[in-house]
């Protein structure tokens, strides 16, 4: 077994992160909406008992009308849902 604590680029095992990051994976080799990552990704952060009361994934679009695109997760309600922006024309 390699000593990690002397690598220059290793990083501490968790076993929370890495479990995410699978389901995170299987999410995507299914399709899911994006709607449903975020939700559930928020929902994992807060159970693993990391303290999040908001995540927001969002982007710039290319696209004619819609200019960007938020997806929002609220823990207090556990409320997801999508914003918009009109792109500047």
């Amino acid at each position: 077994m390699t000593d990690t604590s002397t690598t220059p680029y290793s990083q501490p095992y968790s076993p929370l992160f890495d479990s995410i990051s699978d389901w995170i994976l299987d999410q995507t080799l299914t399709n899911a909406e994006l709607t449903d990552m975020v939700k559930g990704l928020g929902q994992r952060l807060v159970a693993g008992g990391i303290p999040v009361s908001r995540l927001a994934v969002g982007g710039m679009l290319l696209h004619p009308i819609i200019g960007a695109l938020d997806v929002v997760w609220d823990a207090g309600t556990d409320w997801c849902g999508v914003r918009t922006r009109h792109a500047n024309c």
